[in-house]
């Protein structure tokens, strides 16, 4: 019996190389997917995340190429513990990010803490407010952040080494203050860059809520952040309504974009394929135009 519970050198080593496989096959694959290409001067392509199902997430993940997965704890129905969740469900090399709920100490470290290798805070209006971000969300003695990385340190056995470098930090800019101070928020050592929110800054502006926007307020709102972010060595995203709005603001220089939400895609899916089917039974259209693209 004593014998029946003893491995051999063999199985050892397999079980070290199984072990070791978050190392090779997740965080180091999904920073050269992302941190890797922001590098080179590319544009990262994103999906949002809102709904608050693993199945869903690892399902997209599984079946396309997005450089990340944002999951949204702000806006989306999503809580801490189905966040961690949702983020064990992305398949690499997509990586996990998060746009937090607000920016509080506490609620950065979690989602950190849970394995999110990218953070995009909301009302980021100072650049106090983002050197907060910086701090909160890197160890000492560059930072404040709390050591328990109780997932993330599954990703790989070099986690606390690489933890700092490997996370991206994105200050919202989505408020008539952040936009005045966008000098100031891109000049702050750490941030990564800065991620429009085009609903809000639209709202902030006195002009009405667009993912897609066009209105020659926000257009050149926009171009400002973007541009202010690139003087300065820094990335600029924004969060887009659908492909086509993300393809122009990819081709206008944006290094990150989202590519839509995935009640958007569910809601133009079920639409398009539910016209295709009254059409060829000669029904009527039933396709339901007020249905939101998914927009936060």
């Amino acid at each position: 019996p004593e014998r029946a519970h003893q491995r051999s050198p063999r199985a050892d080593g397999v079980l070290a190389r199984v072990r070791q496989a978050p190392s090779l096959h997740a965080m180091h694959a999904m920073l050269a997917k992302t941190r890797g290409a922001l590098q080179a001067g590319k544009t990262i392509v994103g999906h949002w995340h809102c709904v608050g199902s693993p199945l869903l997430a690892e399902t997209v993940t599984a079946t396309t190429d997005y450089d990340v997965l944002v999951v949204d704890c702000q806006h989306g129905q999503i809580d801490a513990p189905l966040a961690m969740s949702i983020m064990a469900s992305v398949r690499a090399p997509t990586a996990p990010w998060v746009r937090l709920r607000d920016a509080q100490p506490s609620h950065i470290h979690h989602v950190l803490d849970a394995g999110a290798l990218g953070v995009i805070a909301p009302l980021i209006n100072t650049a106090e407010d983002a050197e907060s971000l910086v701090r909160e969300s890197s160890y000492p003695p560059r930072g404040t952040r709390s050591f328990g990385p109780l997932r993330a340190g599954l990703l790989a056995p070099d986690y606390f080494a690489s933890a700092d470098e490997a996370v991206c930090r994105w200050a919202m800019i989505e408020t008539a203050s952040a936009l005045d101070n966008v000098d100031a928020i891109v000049a702050v050592e750490g941030i990564t860059g800065v991620f429009i929110g085009p609903n809000d800054l639209s709202l902030a502006l006195g002009v009405p809520p667009s993912s897609s926007p066009e209105h020659p307020a926000i257009v050149s709102a926009i171009k400002r952040i973007k541009e202010a972010a690139h003087r300065a060595g820094k990335k600029a995203g924004i969060f887009c309504g659908d492909g086509t709005y993300a393809g122009a603001m990819a081709a206008d220089g944006f290094d990150f974009v989202i590519a839509g939400t995935d009640q958007g895609l569910l809601s133009a899916a079920g639409a398009r394929e539910l016209q295709a089917a009254r059409e060829g039974s000669g029904g009527a259209e039933t396709g339901r135009g007020d249905l939101p693209k998914g927009g936060y």
